[in-house]
């Protein structure tokens, strides 16, 4: 069994709670605009390695005792979930939890096994609404619309979500009523973190993206105070 590495952090404390191993794999059934990892989007890459799933494992269990787990992200972790459930089969023996970052649009049946050995997921919450097509499916077919709320729901039910991530964006889709969905789905689960990430052009290489798409520093924090307003009080923003 085989992953595709495009990156390594052995120790990173913005992957969960705290200090752990990233692994990034390549590839990503999405194409947002905003994409700060956009050299992981491509399904093959001449900077990406392919690794025997024992030998990453003995990679990351070099690293202990100084991380408390492993968080994999991409890229989308879900289109490789067969060698991430390999992987985690190998660590989790070694009393490192273990962490999914996913988009949410993932088939559940299709990786029910991998969910069923996570222990908590980073779920990234794209936008919602029409505008979700210009904004990360322009150039590929988009999945239904609510698919990546419906899994979030399945996910929290099972007590599987650390926190839930929305990068705001000005002109591709109704941030309040995003920020209002989310907070809805998410309210009966105080233990979840809601982070609002400001969108920003460093790191991306897209011309869609312009200094008018950005929201005000303000118009984060007024964010911030509507979550908190719908029963959310375990709130980040991220300028």
């Amino acid at each position: 069994m085989t992953l595709l590495v495009h990156n390594i952090l052995p120790f990173s404390n913005v992957e969960g709670i705290g200090n752990r191993c990233s692994v990034f794999l390549q590839g990503c059934d999405i194409r947002c605009v905003y994409c700060h990892n956009p050299e992981t989007i491509a399904l093959k890459s001449k900077d990406a390695t392919l690794y025997e799933v024992e030998e990453l494992a003995n990679q990351i269990l070099a690293y202990m005792p100084f991380i408390r787990g492993v968080t994999v992200s991409g890229g989308e972790p879900t289109i490789q979930a067969e060698g991430v459930k390999a992987l985690f089969e190998l660590l989790k023996p070694h009393g490192l939890t273990c962490y999914v970052d996913t988009n949410g649009f993932f088939l559940y049946e299709k990786i029910e096994p991998l969910i069923e050995l996570t222990d908590k997921f980073l779920f990234d919450i794209k936008g919602s609404g029409i505008g979700l097509k210009e904004l990360c499916f322009a150039k590929k077919t988009m999945p239904e619309l609510n698919r990546n709320f419906d899994n979030l729901k399945l996910l929290l039910e099972m007590d599987k979500v650390e926190e839930v991530r929305l990068v705001c964006i000005n002109n591709f889709y109704d941030i309040d009523e995003t920020v209002s969905k989310i907070c809805n789905t998410i309210k009966n689960y105080p233990v979840v973190l809601l982070k609002l990430i400001r969108v920003h052009l460093r790191g991306t290489k897209s011309k869609y993206i312009t200094n008018s798409d950005i929201p005000s520093k303000k118009r984060m924090l007024e964010l911030e105070v509507l979550a908190n307003k719908l029963g959310i009080h375990k709130t980040k923003v991220i300028l």
